[in-house]
C-alpha cells in the first residue's frame, strides 16, 4: 500500500527577538556549494504517547516556540539567500520579521518500516521533507517539516541550501535546537548552552588563499549568465576540440561519524533513525555513528542494481581485508531504503528493480586489551570519514573493473 501524507498546517516562524536588519557575505567555502541540491535530512523518533491530541497539544507548540528561541541565535537562517546585480557575490540578508517556514502533516506510512531493518522504497521518505521556498529573487535557507506517525512516533524533516548550511552547521543549529525544547519542557535540564553551539559570524577571520574566490565567481558568474539569458552570444573564428582527462572514481560524503547526530533529544528521547535523504541525488554516501553508541558506523549507499551486489560482496571482502572489522563477525543490514521493492530472506537481499539504497552497519575490530578504555568505546566513531568513505570507494570500484 502506497502511503499518503495528510498536510495539517504550513506556518512561518520567526525569530523570538527580532533585531535590525543585517546582511552576511558568503565565504569561498560556501561558495562551493552554491550551485548544489538541496541537503535533505529526516530524524525519526518513537514515541508510545504519539496521539494526535498529544501531538497538536504538546510536541507542535513546544517545538515551534523553542526553534523561535533557537532562530535568535542563529538569525541568518530567516534570512534569504539572495545575489543583487550590484553585490559582487552572493549573500544572506536578513529583515525584520524573515521566517522559516513549517510544516505539520500526518503520515500512516509504517514507522517500524522506516526505522526498522528492511529496505523500503525511497518514495517513502520523500514527502517527509519540506520544499525550499526559491523565487527569482531569493532562497530560503532552511526549512521544516514535524510529521506524526498515530501511535507510533514523529519525525523531523529538515531541508537547506548547502551554501548556508553544511553539515556541521546543520548538526550544531539542530543540537542547540533540541536543548532548548527539552530546556522548555523539564526545568532540571541544564539552562546553559555550549559555546560549541554558539555560531560566529566575524568573516575577518577567514582569508580566501590566492584568486580562488575571484575563480568561483567567476565559474558562477558564467552560471547565471547563461540561466538569466538563455545563453551568452558565441561568435568565434574556429573552434578546437582539445583532449582532457576524464574525472572518475569521485565521491561526496555526506555526514560525518562526529557530528553525533543520534544525540538529538528534543525531550522525547534520542532519535530512532537519522536518515540523509538527498544522497539519492548523487554519488554520495552517508555516514554517521552507530545508534547503539558501540562505536560503530552507519552507511548510506544509493546504487543501481549491479553496483549494489558488487558492493555487497566486496564489503564483505575487501573491508575484512583492511582488518577494520572484527573478521569473525558478519556483516549485517540494520537498515535501507530503494527505489524499488526489496525482498528480505534470512537475512540475504534480493533486489527487484533498478536501483536500491541500503544502509549497514560497520562493527569496529576487536581491540588490543592494552588499549585505555576510552579509545575502545570510540571504536570507528573516531576514524576518519572521509578515509573510510573513500576506502569502501576504491573496493567497490576496483573490484567492479
Amino acid at each position: 500500500m502506497v502511503s499518503a501524507l495528510n498536510v495539517i498546517d504550513v506556518s512561518r516562524v520567526t525569530p523570538s527577538d527580532s533585531p535590525e536588519p543585517f546582511t552576511l557575505s558568503l565565504t569561498f567555502f560556501d561558495l562551493l556549494w552554491y550551485k548544489l541540491h538541496p541537503v535533505q535530512r529526516v530524524i525519526f523518533y518513537r514515541l508510545a504517547d504519539a496521539t494526535r491530541p498529544f501531538f497538536d497539544s504538546v510536541i507542535v507548540p513546544n517545538l515551534k516556540s523553542s526553534l523561535s528561541s533557537s532562530l535568535s541565535h542563529y538569525l541568518p537562517l530567516a534570512g534569504k539567500l539572495v545575489w543583487d546585480s550590484l553585490d559582487k557575490k552572493p549573500s544572506l540578508k536578513y529583515s525584520q520579521n524573515d521566517a522559516v517556514s513549517f510544516t505539520v502533516a500526518e503520515s500512516n506510512a509504517e514507522f517500524s518500516l522506516l526505522t526498522g531493518n528492511k529496505p523500503f522504497p525511497t518514495t517513502e521518505l520523500y514527502p517527509l521533507v519540506p520544499e525550499l521556498q526559491v523565487s527569482d529573487e531569493s532562497a530560503s535557507a532552511v526549512s521544516f517539516q514535524v510529521t506524526l506517525f498515530p501511535n507510533q512516533g514523529f519525525c523531523i524533516g529538515v531541508t537547506a541550501h548547502h551554501a548556508v548550511l553544511d553539515g556541521k552547521t546543520t548538526t550544531m543549529f539542530l543540537k542547540f535546537w533540541a536543548n532548548t525544547c527539552k530546556r522548555q519542557q523539564d526545568q532540571t535540564v541544564n539552562a546553559s548552552v555550549s559555546q560549541d553551539l554558539i555560531p560566529i559570524y566575524d568573516r575577518t577571520v577567514i582569508k580566501a588563499p590566492g584568486d580562488i574566490e575571484t575563480k568561483i565567481m567567476n565559474q558562477l558568474s558564467s552560471f547565471f549568465k547563461m540561466v538569466s539569458g538563455g545563453k551568452e552570444p558565441e561568435n568565434p573564428r574556429s573552434l578546437k576540440i582539445l583532449p582532457s582527462q576524464e574525472l572518475t572514481q569521485l565521491l561526496s560524503v555526506a555526514g560525518s561519524t562526529r557530528f553525533g547526530v543520534y544525540e538529538l533529544d528534543f525531550g522525547w528521547g534520542k532519535p530512532q533513525r537519522v536518515v540523509i535523504v538527498s544522497i539519492d541525488q548523487g554519488e554520495a554516501i552517508s555516514m554517521a555513528e552507530g545508534r547503539d553508541g558501540n562505536g560503530g558506523v552507519e552507511i548510506g549507499f544509493s546504487l543501481k542494481k549491479h553496483e549494489m551486489e558488487s558492493l555487497i560482496d566486496l564489503l564483505h571482502q575487501g573491508l575484512k581485508n583492511e582488518k577494520l572489522i572484527d573478521a569473525s563477525f558478519p556483516w549485517k543490514i540494520f537498515s535501507g531504503y530503494s527505489r524499488s521493492s526489496v525482498d528480505m530472506h534470512k537475512g540475504n537481499i534480493s533486489f527487484s528493480n533498478i536501483a536500491e539504497d541500503v544502509f549497514y552497519k560497520v562493527v569496529p575490530a576487536q581491540r588490543e586489551k592494552e588499549e585505555d578504555e576510552d579509545k575502545k568505546d570510540q571504536g570507528l566513531s573516531s576514524f576518519d570519514t572521509g578515509s573510510l568513505g573513500l576506502l569502501i570507494w576504491r573496493h567497490w570500484v576496483q573490484g567492479a573493473q
